[in-house]
Formats: structure tokens, sequence, C-alpha cells
């Protein structure tokens, strides 16, 4: 064996290593290193200049959902990453997320500083059955139930009053929440694993959503630990918003579900006014975001 010294801690090498292949290795090292101390400052909060340029991210984990068996892999990271707080990017039937664990505070945090927000822009909900539902809410209207019924998995936001009793921190939102079940067979697949994950378009804020997790990777870099890639968004319109929280179903963004098809279910439902009163905790979304 052979040792030498890398930042003060003797290293062993195996006896025939060459000095490329430990050259390599110190590479690697440091580079990992780097991520690590990125990752810091973007969870404090301070994201670097180089984050938004492209070409320098090769080595960021991304995983093509389209192979059985990087879908696989990539899952499985996926999985291990949000246990661990870190971001994921994952695919959506609308656009690209970037997803934390809604239970971790510090993820949370993770999550609004990578897209340069506030805690007055808290971010949406993903559940990955109906079920889950009903574990989040104070009560659940009949109005609202019935659009979870009629358009769950899809493209469909419910604004509801959330469960006094759930332990997290996800912004200001005084005591709404906004949820979503996608249509998407590799976000459900990671929702059945992790719960209920916070999740907001991926991107950085003003600039336009992401329809491949390669354009994620260019916006967001060492801010998200595992992307996941499944090929372009086909439909990449934002869901429709409905407030239950109120007398009267009212629509807070249009979105991929048309007016016409909501008042099928519930008829009472109003529709989208620009001058609309503000609702304290939703999400301040443009058009075109998540």
């Amino acid at each position: 064996m052979v040792s030498d010294v890398h930042k003060g801690h003797p290293v062993r090498l195996a006896a025939g290593c060459t000095d490329g292949r430990f050259a390599r290795y110190r590479r690697i090292s440091a580079a990992l290193l780097r991520r690590a101390a990125t990752i810091r400052r973007v969870t404090a909060g301070g994201v670097p200049s180089w984050m938004d340029r492209p070409g320098r991210l090769g080595n960021v984990m991304l995983y093509d959902c389209r192979t059985v068996a990087e879908r696989d892999w990539g899952i499985r990271a996926a999985i291990e990453g949000i246990a661990r707080g870190d971001l994921v990017v994952l695919p959506t039937d609308t656009v690209y997320g970037i997803a934390a664990d809604a239970f971790k505070p510090w993820a949370v945090t993770a999550l609004l500083n990578a897209k340069g927000r506030g805690r007055h822009m808290p971010p949406p909900v993903l559940v990955g059955s109906r079920q889950t539902l009903d574990g989040l809410v104070f009560s659940l209207p009949k109005e609202a139930r019935d659009l979870v019924e009629a358009f769950w998995p899809g493209p469909l936001t419910v604004v509801v009053e959330q469960a006094p009793t759930l332990q997290w921190d996800l912004g200001d939102t005084y005591g709404t929440i906004a949820v979503r079940m996608p249509l998407h067979p590799v976000a459900l697949e990671v929702l059945a694993h992790t719960g209920p994950l916070a999740v907001s378009s991926a991107n950085r804020t003003g600039l336009p959503p992401a329809v491949t997790a390669a354009e994620a990777r260019e916006q967001l870099g060492y801010a998200v630990s595992t992307y996941l890639e499944a090929g372009p968004c086909s439909d990449p319109i934002p869901s429709s918003i409905v407030d239950c929280t109120g007398p009267e179903p009212r629509v807070l963004r249009d979105g991929a579900i048309p007016l016409e098809k909501l008042r099928e279910v519930v008829p009472s439902i109003q529709p989208f006014v620009l001058a609309q009163p503000f609702l304290p905790g939703l999400p301040e979304l443009p058009d075109n975001q998540e």
C-alpha cells in the first residue's frame, strides 16, 4: 500500500494505483466538497451566479426515466434524497416540479431559496392518492370532494383549510393548503413512497418553467440532488386552481380544466376574476407556473 495526504488526511492507495488515477480521485473529491458547500449556501439563501450558466453541470445526477434501468435507479435516488431533506426535480402532467419533503421545514426553505421566493409564496403540495387528502385537511367540503373525485389525478389544484395538527411549515399559509394529485406515473411512484411533497414549478422565479429535467438543471443546478427526466411535457398548461374555503367555490386561476367542465361537477363555482380578493397563503403564481 502507498499512502498520500489529501487536505491533511492520509489516503491509502492500492499498490499499482497510478498517479493519474489518484489525480482523478482528488478531482472527484474536490468536486463533491464544492457541491456540498454549494448546497449549504443555497439552503442558507445564497445562490451562486454560475448556477444560471450552462455547461458546468454535467456531473449532477440526472436519470433518464424513459429507460427501465435508469428509471428504477432514479426513483430510488429521488426517494432517498427526499428522506434526507434534499430537493428533487420530477415530471408531472403539467410542467416539471421541484420537490421537497413537506414535513421537513429546512427542505421547504431550501426549495423557496432555490426558486428565489419568500415565505409569502408557499408551495403547493402534491399527494399520491385521494385518500391522503383527508389526512391533511380540517374538513373537506362536498364541492371539493366532488371536484377531486372527478378530476384527480389530473391538473386540478384545490385550496382547502389544512388540519391544525399538521406538523409542517410551508410558509405563510394562514391555515390553507393548495393540494393536487398529478397524473404522471413517475411522480405517483415517488409520492407512493415519500408521502406528501411540497412542489413548485422547476424554475427560478421570473424564468420560464422547465418542460424537461435538463432545462430545470440549467436553472437550478446543484441546489437539486436528483433530476428525473421523462422527456418534454406533452401539454405544459398549468393546473386550474379552485378555492374551496369560502361559501362558494371560486376559480383562482384558469388552467387546463375549462370552467365549463368544472361547472358540470359543481354548477355554483364562480369564475376567475382578475380583481378578486387576495387569499392569504396562496402562492402568487404567474399564469404559466405551478
